[in-house]
């Protein structure tokens, strides 16, 4: 009896052994599907290999679903020192470029690659085109208009003063002083001052003016005033004229002839002209010293002065000859040079100009004086200038060709010369802007991002794409020692069941 159940229990005990054995085996093998004579056997491939692809599927979504979720991978960017990693990375990498002696270009062309040209022709043509649609805005060109007008305001905001202090304008100022001398010394002046003479005088002799009319009330009055305050200088130039001998000799000669012409022969025998001439000269020289006959010599001349004025001036040009006309014409402009148009006058003028346009607060008052509207004229001008030059042609072509060279010369620097006495701060600079890139993206883009991977489907790709084998490898090294115990514990079922099986048989 003993024998028997001892016998019983092993038995069972390898039959349950090689039961579970066996059944572990089927989870992975056969790996394929096995046929005999056209017929499927039945359990083949195992179950592992029959259903990998629902296995993969149901593992992708669970570790998809469940494991690795957006928020889940979200909070380990956050949360494991990725950030401070990336930064010492960027670091790393902004010191090893500034330390390269390659060129920007080169480098690009690192990053690049053969896409290198492309990308600079395509660089060169955006920025260019960004220029010149950035000119040819109306706003673009209200904001140059203005800053324009602007620093031209600034400017007119100074004092004239500050203007005619510089070198620059004092240069001005000489040439100026030395053109005007000299046109006015040039024939050409002349012509024009005689034809400009001319042409006056034919109108007045076309006209009914009397001189009066013609010649300022002013002028006449200052004439006479000069006239009347120089009657002692009159009277002695009188004197000094009596003197002159061929004024004597016509005086002597008009009294003989007065005296043949108007006395009986009888009685001017016993005359003498000289006698005569010179009681009268003796007369004329002692009521000359006298004040009232001083004063009375202007009263007649400036008499005599509006009888003059009283007649016409057509008169007066009419009875001369072209020529006596042309020469008197002449000998006025000639004075009008000489005398009154001198280099005095011009420099007389200039500081009168000037002492007006520095007595002005500013430039700007100076031009609203004159009655200018410069704000307006200026802005027309500029916005006349800067239409003109944005559609001009030409000036898209500088804006290609400088934009060429510039990049060009850009490229070419080396990366040691860029950065230069620079270095700390543009690895601050650097690592500062890629922390702060880093979170936005963390915070608003990597949820995007990590779903775009599609966790799920990578898993479940990775899955299928093992070997059955692998699969298996796998599976027995995680769970080695609990497949061996699934094993045993058959065994020990077997072993209790032929035990008590065959304990209940013999009873």
């Amino acid at each position: 009896m003993v024998q028997k159940l001892i016998f019983a229990s092993i038995l069972g005990a390898v039959i349950g052994y090689i039961t579970n054995w066996l059944a572990i085996k089927m989870l992975f093998r056969p790996h394929h599907e096995k046929r005999i004579g056209g017929i499927r056997v039945p359990f083949t491939p195992g179950l592992i290999p029959k259903e990998q692809g629902r296995i993969a599927k149901s593992v992708g979504e669970a570790i998809g679903s469940h494991l690795l979720t957006n928020e889940t991978m979200v909070e380990a960017l956050k949360t494991n020192g990725v950030n401070e990693k990336f930064k010492k990375w960027v670091e790393v990498k902004i010191l090893e470029i500034q330390r390269s002696s390659i060129s920007l270009g080169e480098q690009i062309k690192k990053i690049v690659g053969t896409s290198y040209e492309k990308l600079v022709c395509f660089a060169k043509s955006k920025i260019a085109n960004i220029i010149i649609s950035t000119i040819k805005k109306d706003n673009f060109k209200n904001q140059i208009e203005n800053v324009i007008i602007n620093g031209v305001k600034k400017q007119l905001s100074k004092s004239p003063q500050v203007l005619l202090e510089k070198d620059n304008y004092k240069k001005l100022r000489e040439k100026i002083n030395v053109e005007m001398k000299n046109y006015k010394d040039s024939q050409e002046f002349k012509d024009l001052l005689f034809t400009l003479t001319s042409g006056k005088i034919n109108e007045l002799e076309n006209s009914d003016k009397t001189l009066e009319e013609i010649i300022p009330i002013s002028i006449i009055s200052t004439i006479k005033v000069y006239v009347y305050n120089k009657n002692y200088d009159i009277s002695m130039a009188i004197k000094d004229m009596l003197k002159d001998d061929k004024i004597n000799q016509k005086i002597r000669d008009a009294i003989k002839g007065m005296m043949g012409s108007n006395l009986n022969p009888m009685i001017a025998m016993f005359l003498n002209a000289d006698v005569i001439y010179e009681k009268i000269s003796s007369v004329i020289e002692h009521e000359l010293d006298k004040e009232d006959t001083q004063k009375n010599i202007a009263l007649f001349i400036n008499d005599l002065f509006d009888k003059i004025l009283e007649g016409k001036a057509s008169n007066i040009f009419s009875s001369m000859s072209k020529e006596a006309k042309d020469k008197s014409i002449k000998q006025l402009c000639e004075l009008i040079t000489e005398k009154i148009i001198d280099n005095k006058l011009f420099d007389e003028i200039i500081k009168l100009l000037e002492l007006k346009i520095g007595n002005k607060e500013s430039i700007e008052e100076m031009l609203t004086d004159l009655d200018l509207d410069y704000e307006q004229t200026l802005r027309d001008f500029i916005r006349i200038r800067i239409n003109y030059l944005s559609e001009n042609k030409k000036i898209e072509e500088k804006v290609y060709f400088y934009v060429d060279g510039s990049l060009n010369k850009i490229l070419n620097m080396n990366l040691d010369q860029i950065t230069a006495g620079k270095e700390t701060k543009i690895c601050k600079i650097a690592s500062n802007a890629s922390e702060v890139m880093f979170d936005k993206f963390v915070t608003n883009k990597a949820g995007d991002f990590i779903e775009a991977f599609n966790i799920k489907k990578i898993v479940e790709d990775k899955i299928n794409s093992f070997e059955v084998s692998f699969a298996e490898e796998i599976i027995l090294e995680i769970a080695s020692k609990e497949l061996s115990a699934i094993t045993w514990l058959g065994a020990l079922l077997g072993f209790i069941m032929g035990f008590l099986s065959t304990l209940i048989a013999s009873i």
